[in-house]
């Protein structure tokens, strides 16, 4: 009977929309507690060292990618430099310089002065990213870490794989 078809069809459709809707839910809900942990971290006084190294792990595993970064920008604001970060070589975090330029993802966000989302950077036409490209990163986006009078930085989450990340990405 068709009409019977056409009703299953349509409750079919309603469960996976269910089921998108309570995954959406749960992500946020991750993310939620997340950033209350890292909150109270910062109220029980942990260093800024152990915060940011904190938030980058805590961003890769809720984000689910690879590499996580802070970028802190340096006096005379044309470097930033690795002060915190998964996935990179070790090493990395302290000594890996990034320009601010449109040579980076992360000088790119800094110049134009707001988020950047890239779903797959072979495509990317913004700016180009030779070090992130050697890395095998694929996706990322990168956001400016407001200070009191200039930016801090920027945070960056990056993948390996072909990913779409969303504007509740971003504003987490």
């Amino acid at each position: 009977n068709d009409e019977i078809a056409v009703a299953a069809r349509a409750f079919n459709q309603m469960a996976d929309w269910m089921q998108q809707s309570e995954a959406k839910l749960r992500a946020q809900a991750a993310q939620q507690a997340a950033a209350a942990r890292l909150g109270f971290a910062a109220l029980e006084g942990t260093s800024l060292d152990a915060l940011l190294d904190q938030a980058v792990q805590v961003l890769r595993e809720i984000l689910d990618v690879e590499y996580c970064t802070v970028l802190e920008l340096l006096p005379g604001d044309d470097e930033l430099v690795l002060r915190a970060g998964c996935g990179w070589r070790r090493g990395a975090v302290g000594s890996l310089k990034v320009p601010v330029s449109y040579g980076s993802q992360a000088g790119y966000a800094l110049l134009s002065r707001q988020p950047v989302i890239v779903n797959d950077l072979s495509q990317e036409t913004r700016f180009q990213a030779p070090l992130l490209a050697k890395m095998g990163i694929v996706s990322g986006m990168s956001v400016i870490i407001q200070g009191e009078h200039r930016p801090y930085g920027v945070l960056g989450v990056h993948a390996a794989t072909l990913r779409s990340f969303t504007a509740d990405d971003l504003h987490f």
